[in-house]
């Protein structure tokens, strides 16, 4: 059976994700008690061993990534466990690992390798076996004995090697040691078991090590091919290649196998004449010896190595030298096979062409056709060498290409031979492509380097990094771009790849595009080679006037041009007509428009005065005058091509022929109705044309049988002249003496009766339908037409009753005064009938309003007359009212209807119209300061809203009610609102009783078997009610198991209590000043059932347990038993269930008992969360005895409720999900069914965040609904929740103990290097703005305690105004009174700092001043008719204007450093005023007004009255 269960397991973990990492352990027998560890992946698991020989913990690690068991072996006797590991969830695997304890019977030392090299290093590992020959699983920890000879042992810490702590502290008499060879030979190591436990046995072992010396022949062929008739002088090396062994050597013999060449001691090798396959041999010992295979052959030729000084010899013909390098050549023999001959003579060397200083070579200068002639003995070769210049690349960039994908690029390469080869350094990526011998294609994304190489010099050679990156910026050379309608204009871009490796070398293959392709057309145009940052561009046209922000594309990248298209400069009217001395006021339209505020240079022509952005004033002087506009927007990096754009207004001054008058519709009026007043204007004529301007003109009105007042005309009914004239005649202006001609107009008028259609205008109606139309008329002599028909019609009103659809005309016809007025119909099909509620969503018993209306394209239609309207679908409502069109209905069932109303036989739209049920709510009993929830119903159309008495607090968050108690009782009423916009929907009172519970109750008191567990929960009622599900905490709960005080979660209404011994147990609870107690009864009982676990993948025990009402989720088929739905108490005996999960067959007997549940049992009833974290909560159900209820389909659980909408609850098949919200506390509370309750204690605290700051700062940290946290960090000291940053260290770090549960953020802090002074010019003064490098966002949790010192260089003119930010500063002028020219230039100087840092920086900044106006009114009087205005300035104005009244009055004269203005009014003998306008927009008002005469007056009637006193005295 045991072996069934362990075989059906092992398969099953085959198939599934986890997996362990050993399942059949022997570990030793020893004095100390040995450790393992097993690892198991894929999930959480619980450890448990199947007897007390061993024990195991286990600790999951990394979120459930893998689980530690850490075996420990207690036993001291052999033994056999099997370690049972349980996974947490039921997706994964379950595992039994075998572990057997056994004596050492015999030992083995494990070597990689039998022969060391002297003063190298070796590990030693001691493997041990049992008396069946198995191999322990590990001997870390027991002690060994080592003797090793003359070989040293090397201490772990120096020797690099890594081992556990057990072995590092035994060192020597570990299982594993390393040691050294230290001097040639053969070495026996020994080593046994030196534990108490194998004294006597005395288990030992040995294995042999053989130390040498290697050593090589220099040079190191592996074959060699010597000249015939020569000796060749052999040297050997140590191992490392560099230490030559000196000849003759006493430890070295020399010997070959060749009859007839001779080699002696000091390695020289004397040849004959030509042998095959001889063998060379140097032999230093038994244990260490080398050879090669040399052979003798004849020299047939002499070929030459050329290689640069310095470098390695590489393979190739070098022909051309690189000058001024030097080069080293080599000859050497070949024989007929063109195999390199190995020789130790000397050859001769010769050259006429140039000096050879031993076998080296050099020239400055270029050189062609260099020979060089080497020699030995007889025989005799020459090579022709070049000197030219080192390979060179002519790029933008001097060390690398940049270039997009798919880009060709043509290298242009200098110097070497001319013969270039050309690869990369890197197989991958393969990035670029060399399609000719100079075109280089961009393949893939990556980097690579091009190597350029001589063919003819492999060491005249080139590297340069090649990049192919994406675009990942595209730069328009014109960030902003002007346009002419209707003409086309070329723009080029700018691509930029990685911004790490900079601007592209070459970009020809990036190509452009806009999405605007509806305004703009665009044509692909080509970049200019010369400027490598021009890739391409468009050459764009529009005839859509406007600004627009093109998306300019390429790739996957965009950028945003900022594109105006202008309309030609042109005026309201293509040409004016002008009386001489008026004026024409007119808008400019087109044109270009402002940048940044920045002002167009605007040039006009004399007569042109400027009134705002658009209006322009002109002064008509002439017969004929051309006034000339020119605009051009300011050149600038972002508007480099300004586009400049000019029109010029004609205009003919002179007198007109006539006058016409017009109504203010422009409307020429030549009738009127009899009882009508219209407003008139007199406009005067030219031939056809009318004038725009006429009022320089004194004109005199006359009338005949009419009213004339204030340009209002009507007519005088008094008269009863019914041939009516206006005359208007005119031979002088208004303001100048100048006279002219009489021009006279005689203009009759008509007067005509008045005739009304009502309504009248376009109007909707239906067809079929009747319309009646109201007619007032004063002559009754009236006809009526419709569709062009006359038809009949009554002298006050008219029906029409369409009969076709479409637009007609009724027309009704005055035949007495000729004259007509209309009406348009529209007649449409009534189909089209609509349906509005006033709201969609109500509740039962509210009364709403429907309507019925045609509309037709948002159009209401005429409807005289409404025949009867049906509401279609009356089920559901009462009180259905209707009122012509309208329907009002009252809902009295919950549910979703649609609404459709009939007109004759058409149907309405169906409109939706939900309703639900009324707001109800039961009472609420809760203790004083205790805070409790009330859930409502959830809809996403209303919110809720609540109102209270001043003892409750209550507060909505959703369509959760939160009421919170205070410290008084009493009943109240809690008012909840629901509201659709403002709308109140449905309300609902809910009564709150807040008073001390009266009575506490505890549930699940019984008799339960020795061994089990069990619940106990809570209950308390108030006025014998339940008390509310409430998070109380200042109110203290305390449990006591036989009155001893138990530790429990916080306020726990629940306790769990595992039975250790039979007997009776009390559990006391003390809270609210009440007690309760129950007895729990723990028995030995005779029942047949036990604690059971089996699923799909694991089979642990049986029988089985089952609640009633619910089915056995087993997967297996069930042969005696048909079905398994367990649906009341009872025993079934099954003797046949086959389990088959997949290769597995297995058949087992197996007792199914099925009871009620009595009792859940959560696995935690206080859970710890940090926001956003998820956690899974097992529930487990208990019958009566305790027993846990076996894995069912249909899971029990209800949560019934939860304080606090901080935590999310899910349900699922083993209990209960619950993730965090937001901090704080929340209560739940659980139900299975019958009252079967239970609760879980949730924490939810804050996620300690990572923060940046500087060096000295202080940081404030927050740990709401957290009692007393402890804080500390490794970088600063805390004062409460205060950090003060001390230090700074490459890994700062911030923890906090939060009640047992610890929390840890990183902490970087930085220590900024300078100051940043940012400068803005803000109206007419500077703002600067202080900063750090580098930037930390400010934050209201981080005080940098900097001190900020800000200075300016000179006072005397600039001064420094503080603001309401620490960083931010103003400097505002200082205006001199005697107008010097300020400095143009200021200093600022800045320091910052704290406790820990010293900063300090300065910025010159240029400050031009703009103009300066003092005062934007000047008042000049009579008695000083002559005043001079000295104005501050440090921009040129060049120009001012005025208005033309003041023309003559006022002069400007301009110099550096200001400009005087002199005002003249003493030729001015009236009060008069008007503006003066400077170029910049600035304008001063200037009041010429007369002094008063009153003084004077006074003054001489006091002097006469005096003298007449005196006169009157003397007589």
């Amino acid at each position: 059976m045991k072996f069934a269960l362990i075989l059906a397991l092992a398969i099953l973990n085959t198939i599934n994700s986890s997996k362990i990492s050993n399942k059949n352990i022997l570990l030793p027998l020893a004095d100390i008690e040995v450790e393992y560890e097993i690892t198991a992946e894929g999930g959480c698991f619980d450890w448990s061993a199947s007897n007390s020989a061993i024990v195991v913990t286990g600790q999951d690690q990394y979120g459930c990534l893998k689980s530690i068991g850490k075996v420990r072996v207690v036993t001291k006797m052999p033994s056999q466990t099997f370690i049972y590991v349980k996974s947490k969830s039921q997706d994964v695997s379950q595992f039994i690992v075998e572990v057997v304890v056994q004596d050492i019977s015999r030992l083995s030392i494990i070597t990689k390798q039998k022969q060391l090299d002297l003063d190298t290093q070796e590990e030693l590992h001691v493997q041990a076996y049992d008396d069946k020959g198995n191999t322990f699983t590990t001997l870390e920890g027991l002690k060994f004995e080592w003797r090793t000879g003359s070989l040293e042992m090397v201490k772990f810490s120096e020797s690099g090697l890594k081992v556990s702590e057990k072995r590092a502290r035994l060192e020597f008499n570990s299982d594993i040691i390393v040691v050294k060879g230290k001097k040639e030979g053969k070495e026996t190591v020994f080593t046994r078991v030196i534990e108490k436990k194998y004294y006597e046995t005395k288990i030992e072992t040995n294995v042999d090590l053989v130390v040498i010396q290697k050593f090589q022949f220099s040079p190191d062929y592996p074959v060699y091919y010597l000249p015939t008739h020569s000796a060749i002088q052999f040297h050997l090396l140590r191992a490392d290649g560099k230490t030559n062994i000196k000849l003759p050597s006493e430890t070295h013999q020399w010997s070959t196998t060749s009859k007839i060449s001779k080699i002696n001691q000091n390695g020289v090798l004397t040849t004959q004449n030509v042998e095959m396959n001889l063998n060379l041999k140097v032999i230093n010992s038994n244990y260490n010896q080398i050879q090669a295979i040399y052979h003798v052959v004849n020299p047939k030729y002499i070929d030459i190595d050329i290689w640069e000084d310095g470098k390695d010899k590489r393979e190739g013909k070098v022909t051309h030298l690189i000058v001024g390098k030097l080069y080293r050549f080599q000859a050497y023999l070949k024989d007929e096979s063109n195999q390199r001959i190995y020789s130790t003579d000397l050859f001769e060397y010769n050259s006429k062409d140039i000096i050879l200083n031993e076998q080296t070579v050099i020239s400055d200068i270029e050189r062609q056709n260099v020979k060089l002639t080497f020699q030995r003995g007889t025989l005799e070769s020459f090579i022709t060498i070049h000197f030219v210049k080192p390979i060179q690349i002519q790029t933008i960039f001097k060390t690398y290409i940049h270039l997009p994908i798919n880009e060709q690029y043509n290298l242009i390469v200098n110097g070497g031979s001319g013969n270039y080869k050309y690869l990369s350094r890197y197989q991958s990526p393969t990035i670029f492509e060399i399609k000719s011998p100079n075109i280089l294609q961009a393949l893939e994304l990556g980097e690579n380097i091009l190597i350029i190489y001589d063919e003819f010099n492999i060491y005249n050679s080139l590297e340069i990094i090649v990049y192919v990156t994406d675009v990942s910026q595209i730069l328009p050379f014109e960030r902003r771009k002007e346009l002419i309608v209707n003409e086309t204009d070329d723009t080029f871009y700018q691509a930029i790849g990685d911004p790490k490796v900079g601007n592209y070398t070459q970009c020809r293959v990036v190509k452009f595009s806009i999405d605007n392709f509806d305004t703009f057309t665009t044509q692909q145009i080509i970049g200019d080679l010369s400027n490598y940052l021009v890739c391409n561009g468009l050459k764009m046209q529009s005839s859509t006037p406007g600004q627009y922000n093109l998306q300019i594309n390429t790739q996957k990248i965009s950028v945003t041009q900022q594109v105006r298209v202008y309309d030609y400069l042109h005026f309201e009217k293509p040409f004016y007509y002008v009386t001489p001395h008026s004026t024409i006021t007119t808008k400019v339209l087109g044109g270009p428009t402002t940048w940044d505020q920045t002002p167009y240079n605007e040039k006009l022509s004399e007569g042109i005065i400027k009134i705002d952005m658009e209006k322009y004033h002109f002064n008509c002087f002439q017969n004929q005058a051309e006034f000339k506009i020119t605009r051009i927007n300011k050149k600038s990096d972002l508007l480099p091509n300004p586009k400049l754009v000019s029109n010029t207004l004609p205009v003919k001054c002179l007198l007109p022929e006539a006058f016409k008058i017009y109504n203010e519709k422009n409307q020429e009026v030549n009738w009127l109705f009899k009882e009508e007043t219209i407003q008139i204007n007199v406009v005067a004529l030219y031939k056809t044309f009318l004038f725009y301007n006429s009022s320089s003109l004194h004109l005199d009105y006359s009338t005949r049988g009419l009213k004339y007042q204030n340009r209002y005309l009507s007519y005088d009914i008094q008269s009863g002249i019914s041939d009516c004239k206006f005359i208007v005649a005119s031979n002088s202006y208004n303001n100048h003496k100048d006279t002219f001609l009489t021009i006279k107009s005689e203009l009759d008028l008509i007067i005509h009766h008045t005739l009304k259609l009502i309504p009248s205008g376009e109007q909707y109606v239906l067809i079929d339908q009747s319309v009646l139309f109201r007619i007032e008329s004063s002559t009754n002599n009236i006809q009526c037409q419709y569709d062009n028909n006359i038809i009949g019609c009554e002298k006050d009103q008219v029906t029409i009753t369409p009969k076709k659809l479409g637009q007609f005309q009724l027309v009704v016809y005055d035949l007495s005064l000729n004259y007509s007025v209309s009406a348009t119909l529209n007649v449409i099909d009534p189909s089209q009938l609509n349906l509005e509620l006033s709201q969609q969503i109500t509740v039962i018993g509210n009364l709403i309003n429907a309507t019925s209306t045609f509309n037709y394209y948002k159009k209401q239609v005429h409807v005289t007359t409404w025949s009867s309207l049906r509401l279609i679908d009356s089920y559901g409502f009462n009180n259905i009212n209707q009122v012509n069109n309208q329907f009002l209905i009252t809902p009295n069932k919950e549910g979703i209807f649609k609404l459709q109303t009939q007109y004759d036989s058409i149907n309405s739209n169906q409109v939706d119209l939900k309703v639900i049920p009324k707001l109800q709510a039961e009472t609420v009993y809760m203790p004083t300061e205790c805070e409790t929830h009330v859930l409502f119903p959830s809809y996403s159309q209303f919110t809720y809203s609540a109102i209270s008495n001043e003892d409750l607090e209550t507060s909505v968050s959703q369509n959760i009610v939160t009421i919170k108690s205070k410290k008084i009782y009493g009943n109240y009423i809690v008012t909840i609102f629901l509201r659709q916009s403002n709308i109140l929907i449905d309300s609902v009172n809910i009564p709150v009783v807040v008073n001390k519970p009266n009575r506490a109750i505890l549930y699940y008191g019984r008799k339960i078997e020795l061994g089990s567990s069990v619940r106990i929960v809570a209950d308390f009622l108030i006025q014998d009610h339940q008390m509310n599900l409430c998070l109380c905490p200042t109110h203290k709960i305390h449990w006591y198991l036989d009155e001893k005080l138990v530790q429990t979660a916080p306020n726990s209404l629940g306790l769990s209590v595992s039975t250790v011994v039979v007997g009776k147990i009390i559990i006391k609870i003390k809270a609210y000043d009440l007690e309760a107690q129950t007895i729990i009864e723990v028995e030995r009982l005779n029942s047949y059932t036990r604690n059971l676990f089996i699923n799909t993948k694991a089979l642990y025990h049986i029988p089985l347990l089952i609640p009633t009402n619910s089915r056995l989720a087993l997967g297996q088929e069930i042969k005696s038993v048909q079905q398994l739905n367990m649906n009341s108490p009872n025993i079934i005996e099954s003797d046949s269930i086959t389990l088959q999960p997949q290769l597995l067959q297995a058949t087992t007997p197996m007792l199914i008992q099925v009871e009620e549940i009595y009792q859940m049992y959560p696995m935690q009833e206080f859970v710890n969360l940090k926001v956003d974290e998820k956690l899974e909560i097992q529930i487990a159900y208990l019958n009566q005895e305790g027993y846990q209820f076996e894995d069912i389909e249909d899971n029990k659980l209800e949560v019934l409720g939860y304080t606090r909408h901080i935590v999310q609850i899910k349900v699922n098949k083993n209990g209960i999900e619950i993730q965090g919200l937001d901090q704080g506390f929340a209560l739940i509370k659980l139900n299975c069914g019958n009252n079967k309750i239970d609760y879980i204690l949730v924490k939810v605290g804050a996620t300690l965040l990572q923060k940046k700051a500087y060096l000295g700062s202080t940081i404030t940290y927050r740990m709401d609904n957290s009692e007393k946290p402890i804080w500390n960090s490794n970088c600063g000291s805390f004062k409460g929740n205060q950090l003060t940053i001390e230090k700074e260290l490459n890994e700062c770090y911030v923890e906090v103990n939060d009640q047992g549960n610890k929390f840890k953020a990183g902490l970087e802090v930085i220590r900024p290097s300078h100051i940043i002074i940012e400068s803005n010019k803000v109206d007419n003064y500077l703002n600067i703005k202080l900063n750090v490098n580098p930037k930390i966002p400010q934050s209201d949790q981080v005080n940098p305690n900097f001190e900020i010192k800000i200075e300016v260089d000179q006072p005397q003119w600039f001064e420094l105004v503080k603001t309401d930010n620490l960083y931010e500063y103003n400097i505002k002028p200082i205006i001199a009174q005697d107008n010097t020219p300020m400095p143009k230039k200021v200093k600022v100087n800045a320091f910052i700092s704290n406790q820990f840092i010293q900063l300090d920086g300065s910025k010159e900044i240029t400050y031009e001043r703009e103009f300066y106006l003092p005062n934007k009114e000047i008042f000049i009087q009579n008695s000083q008719p002559i005043q001079i205005l000295r104005i501050p300035y440090y921009r040129n104005i060049e120009k001012t204007y005025q208005d033309n009244h003041l023309l003559g009055l006022i002069t400007t004269q301009f110099s550096q450093g200001r400009v005087e203005i002199v005002f003249d009014f003493s030729q001015c003998h009236e009060p008069t005023e008007g503006d003066v306008y400077f170029e910049n927009g600035q304008k001063i008002r200037v009041k010429f007004v007369q002094e008063s005469s009153y003084e004077l007056i006074i003054f001489l009637a006091a002097l006469v009255f005096f003298i007449l006193i005196i006169m009157n005295y003397l007589r």
